[in-house]
């Protein structure tokens, strides 16, 4: 569970890297007692979590508007707690299924609410709500009520946690890609074993690690490395984003390597607020 809060706060920090306020959690905040507890489980009753976007640019000319969906939690004075601080807590005492559950909603509510069939959001979610029996049911309601489409979801699971739950996920992931939702692998390309399974692995996209991401300016091995996991990939009819660009010069590496989409910072920083080219695109039919 350590090692899980310190990929979370990992994450959570190498995505903001903006002025935003973050509160940090200690013994006094009630990450050992029931204040955290209380805290999250009230914010889960209200309905009262905030998502953030953060857009990712497409580097062959896609016409989808992908949007990286990042939870967030109100906080005093319009200010937002990020994952860092709470997401542990959250883990601790079981309360990632609700949240991943609550923010798959109110994701679908805003592709509603647009009706623009070319946005697109991707979502990160626990491994613990792909084990709840009634997912496919779960998403279906959403869809309906909703009146969106299951290809406007992207679920991220970072590999490491599919890895430790390959064989529960395949026939989940496997039932739901024949319905239209679609999948990604984050911190792809971290270990050895990456190219071992994604062969018969039901996944439309792989988020290239951002360690490979920060070096792969300066060194050539990192590029070497890069340029392999696109090359298989594009075998495999699998798409890339690559996340955590830091500046142009990597864009252009990229946009040389093949990779499909970009994220970070230095292509926009994430908001409460949707893109405006998302939101100024018509509508696209049904």
């Amino acid at each position: 569970k350590e090692a899980d809060a310190a990929v979370h706060q990992a994450k959570a920090r190498g995505r903001n890297g903006f002025s935003i306020f973050e509160r940090d959690i200690d013994s006094s905040s009630g990450d050992s007692g029931v204040g955290w507890h209380d805290r999250l489980k009230d914010v889960l009753l209200k309905n009262q979590t905030v998502l953030y976007y953060q857009p990712l640019v497409g580097l062959k000319g896609q016409h989808e508007y992908i949007h990286e969906v990042l939870l967030r939690l109100p906080d005093i004075e319009h200010t937002v707690i990020t994952p860092g601080a709470f997401m542990p807590a959250a883990e601790r005492f079981g309360l990632m299924p609700e949240f991943d559950a609550q923010v798959i909603r109110k994701a679908a509510q805003v592709l509603a609410e647009m009706e623009n069939r070319e946005v697109v959001f991707s979502l990160n979610i626990s491994e613990h709500f792909f084990a709840k029996e009634d997912i496919p049911a779960f998403l279906e309601e959403i869809i309906d009520t909703n009146h969106v489409l299951p290809n406007q979801f992207i679920f991220e699971l970072p590999e490491p946690h599919i890895l430790r739950n390959l064989d529960k996920l395949r026939p989940i992931f496997a039932e739901l890609s024949k319905r239209g939702f679609r999948f990604a692998i984050d911190d792809f390309g971290g270990g050895f074993a990456s190219f071992k399974y994604i062969k018969d692995f039901p996944v439309h996209f792989l988020k290239i690690d951002s360690s490979l991401i920060e070096h792969l300016t300066q060194d050539s091995i990192t590029q070497v490395t890069v340029r392999s996991i696109v090359e298989v990939a594009a075998q495999l009819n699998i798409q890339t984003i690559a996340k955590n660009v830091a500046d142009e010069a990597c864009v252009t590496l990229l946009r040389d390597f093949g990779v499909d989409f970009a994220q970070g910072n230095h292509i926009a920083v994430p908001s409460s607020k949707l893109s405006k080219a998302s939101l100024s695109t018509k509508k696209r039919g049904n």
